[in-house]
C-alpha cells in the first residue's frame, strides 16, 4: 500500500512540474515582444502570429497524442515530448530570424499540447475517487507557472543581462523534469481500450447537441479574450502606457498569481452556488474590470484592474469544463478533448487577429476585440440558462 502511495505521490510531482513548466514556455514570452522583435528585426505589430502558431502547434499535439502513445508508448512518447519541450524553449535564446522564431515557437505549442493531454489522463487514472481535486490542481500548478514566468525575464533585465538567458534558465528548468520522468513509472494505455471507446464517441452531438455546441463556442470565445488579453496587454503596457519591461512583467505575474487564487475560491463557491451563475457573473464582471485597466491612465488601478481580471478569469476554463462534464458523464473523455482543442483553436485565432488589427489601425484600438468575444460569451451562457437551467448544476 505504502509502495503504492509514493508512486503515486511521484507520478503526480512530475505531472505538477510539467504543466507548471509549460505555463511558464507559454507566458514568458509576451513581456519582451518587444525586444524579441528588435533582435530578429521584424514588426511588433505582426508579433502576435507567433502565439497563433504556438497554439496551431497546440492543437496539433493534443490532437495526435492518443494515436501516438497507442503505437509508442506513454513513456517513451512523453519522455520525447519533454526533451522536444527542453530543445524548442533553448533554441528560444538562439534565435536569428523570424522563420526559426515562427519553427521554435510552433514545437513549443506541439509539446505543451502533448504534455496537458497526457497529464490530464494520467492524473485520472492514478487519483481515482479524486479526479476532480487533482485535474484541478494541474490547472492550479500552470498558473503558479505562468506566474513565474514573467518573474525570470524581469529579473534577468533588471540585473542588466541579455533576455536570451531567461531562457536558458527555463530549459534548465525543462530539462529537469524531463530527468526525472526518466526514472518513475507511469501507467501505459493500449490501442484497444481506446479503439473500444470511440463508439461512444458518437451519439454525442446527436444527444442534447445544443448543450455541447455552446459549450464549445463559449470556451472558444473566452480562450480568445483571455489569450488576447494575456498575449497584447504587457506590449500594451509599454508603448501606451508608458510601463517599464519590468513591470509590465510584474502586472502580468500579479494577474497569474490572482488566477490561482481565484481557482481555489471559485472552487469553493461551487459547492454553494451554481456552476452557471457563478460563470454569468464572472463573465459580466470582467467587462469592466478590462475597461478600467485599458482606459485608465492611474498605473495603480491598471494593475488593480487586471488582478480583479485574473480572478474573474480563473474560473470560466474550469467551469466550462466541468459543465461539460457533468452533462455528458459517459462521454466524459471525448467532451473534455473537443473542449480544449476548442480553446486551442482560440488561442490560434485572437493574437493573430489583434495583430492584424493592430497593424492596421492600433493596439488600443485591437483591444477592444476582447470585448466582442466576451459579449458573445455572455449570450452563450444566457442561452445555455435558457436552455437547461434545471439540469445543468
Amino acid at each position: 500500500m505504502e509502495k503504492n502511495i509514493s508512486k503515486k505521490i511521484f507520478i503526480n510531482i512530475s505531472c505538477f512540474y510539467g504543466v507548471m513548466v509549460f505555463g511558464m514556455a507559454l507566458v514568458m514570452t509576451s513581456p519582451i515582444l518587444i525586444e524579441i522583435s528588435q533582435r530578429i528585426d521584424h514588426n511588433i505589430e505582426n508579433m502576435g502570429s507567433i502565439f497563433s502558431l504556438f497554439y496551431g502547434g497546440f492543437i496539433i499535439g493534443s490532437f495526435l497524442s492518443s494515436s501516438i502513445i497507442n503505437y509508442w508508448g506513454r513513456k517513451k512518447t512523453l519522455s520525447s515530448f519533454y526533451f522536444l519541450l527542453f530543445i524548442s524553449v533553448l533554441g528560444m535564446a538562439f534565435i536569428f530570424n523570424y522563420p526559426f522564431l515562427i519553427v521554435v515557437f510552433s514545437l513549443i505549442g506541439l509539446s505543451g499540447g502533448f504534455i496537458e493531454s497526457q497529464v490530464s489522463s494520467i492524473v485520472l487514472e492514478v487519483n481515482k475517487k479524486n479526479e476532480g481535486l487533482f485535474v484541478n490542481l494541474t490547472q492550479v500548478f500552470f498558473g503558479i507557472g505562468a506566474f513565474i514566468g514573467p518573474l525570470i525575464p524581469t529579473f534577468i533585465i533588471s540585473k542588466g543581462i541579455d533576455w536570451k538567458y531567461s531562457y536558458i534558465i527555463l530549459s534548465l528548468i525543462c530539462l529537469i523534469n524531463f530527468i526525472y520522468f526518466l526514472f518513475i513509472n507511469i501507467p501505459d494505455t493500449r490501442l484497444k481500450k481506446i479503439r473500444g471507446s470511440i463508439k461512444t464517441f458518437k451519439p454525442v452531438a446527436l444527444d442534447k447537441g445544443a448543450v455541447f455546441f455552446l459549450l464549445v463556442f463559449a470556451i472558444f470565445f473566452y480562450v480568445c479574450a483571455e489569450m488576447g488579453l494575456v498575449i497584447w496587454f504587457p506590449t500594451f503596457l509599454r508603448l501606451n502606457k508608458s510601463f517599464s519591461s519590468i513591470l509590465a512583467s510584474q502586472v502580468l505575474s500579479f494577474f497569474w498569481l490572482s488566477f490561482v487564487a481565484g481557482r481555489f475560491l471559485i472552487g469553493f463557491l461551487t459547492k454553494k452556488v451554481k456552476i452557471l451563475n457563478i460563470l454569468l457573473v464572472v463573465t459580466i464582471l470582467s467587462i469592466p474590470s478590462i475597461l478600467l485597466g485599458i482606459y485608465t491612465e492611474n498605473k495603480f488601478l491598471i494593475i488593480f484592474a487586471f488582478v480583479i481580471t485574473g480572478l474573474l478569469f480563473s474560473g470560466i476554463w474550469p467551469l466550462i469544463v466541468s459543465l461539460g462534464g457533468l452533462r455528458y458523464p459517459s462521454k466524459r473523455d471525448f467532451v473534455v478533448s473537443i473542449l480544449v482543442m476548442a480553446g486551442g483553436v482560440g488561442g490560434l485565432f485572437s493574437p493573430w487577429l489583434i495583430g492584424k488589427v493592430f497593424s492596421s489601425l492600433n493596439l488600443l484600438f485591437a483591444l477592444n476585440i476582447i470585448y466582442i468575444f466576451l459579449f458573445f460569451l455572455i449570450a452563450l451562457i444566457i442561452s445555455l440558462v435558457i436552455i437547461d437551467r434545471k439540469s445543468l448544476t
